[in-house]
């Protein structure tokens, strides 16, 4: 869990009385916590040991730095959680700088800091805290226990829209439907969960990607897949794919690319992959 409480109070009460060591221990939490919330964005926030050096060695400027990517970062991160900060890195370094002239200046710019903070923490806890409660089978990803396959996301609100026909790519010719279950399954055939099948039902949604809210989720630096990457589909007769917009693309397995947005449907034993061939499904 991450700190969600921070107060500015409490940080200039008890630097008061520790002759300012606290503060240093502060910022290095808020740091590691930073980079926890954060993670996947490809950016990092250095540690306390990395602000004291850059500062000694600039005589001070580089807190301004500091404070400004922290901010920035913030503000950055804010939509991945359903937020919206409206004061980052800019604001912060003009109270710390202008704001010196009435005294107060650089504690809003803290305060700022510690709002956001706070309220990503928030948001980041309560993500986790859905994924560990009973409803934790509705996602799937890498993790101590791989033998655990949770069920996915189940979604009523199946939209059936015009889409283009794919042709099969592959020479599997097993039925894409199991008359029995209404079920059929995703298989990875090549990347993190190579070899793993994944049991998707009548009018379930399958969001894929790196972002902690994916049903399949891969590890943040898995290269070439996007937060949100494609969304598959089954709606009790046929297979849907929609690339979401992703920055490398989701690709038929001979190559096709999938246009952005556009609902394709996959008949049995078509395969596709998110970025390269280094992350391939197969239905």
């Amino acid at each position: 869990m991450i700190r969600e409480d921070r107060s500015l109070g409490i940080l200039i009460l008890l630097s008061f009385v520790t002759c300012g060591i606290y503060s240093l221990y502060f910022y290095h939490q808020l740091a590691r916590d930073m980079n926890v919330v954060c993670q996947g964005d490809g950016d990092n926030t250095r540690g306390i040991g990395m602000y004291i050096l850059f500062n000694i060695l600039t005589c001070g400027i580089y807190s301004y730095i500091w404070f400004y990517q922290v901010g920035r970062r913030q503000q950055d991160n804010a939509g991945r959680y359903g937020l919206n900060i409206h004061e980052g890195g800019s604001a912060v370094v003009l109270w710390m700088i202008f704001g010196a002239f009435i005294i107060v200046g650089p504690f809003i710019a803290v305060n700022i800091i510690i709002k956001n903070m706070n309220a990503l923490a928030r948001a980041y806890n309560r993500g986790m805290n859905a994924k560990n409660s009973n409803f934790q089978g509705n996602s799937y990803g890498m993790n101590e226990n791989k033998s655990e396959r949770p069920m996915i996301v189940q979604n009523n609100e199946f939209n059936n829209t015009s889409c283009d026909v794919l042709t099969r790519d592959s020479a599997v010719t097993e039925p894409i439907k199991n008359e029995r279950t209404q079920t059929i399954q995703l298989r990875c055939t090549n990347g993190e969960f190579a070899g793993y099948s994944f049991p998707v039902g009548e009018n379930e949604r399958v969001l894929i990607g790196r972002d902690m809210n994916c049903n399949i989720k891969f590890d943040v630096k898995t290269p070439m897949v996007s937060r949100n990457h494609c969304v598959f589909e089954y709606d009790g007769t046929n297979a849907w794919l929609t690339d979401n917009n992703s920055s490398y693309g989701t690709f038929l397995g001979d190559g096709t690319k999938i246009e952005p947005m556009k609902r394709v449907m996959l008949l049995p034993g078509t395969s596709f992959y998110l970025g390269s061939k280094e992350v391939m499904f197969s239905v």
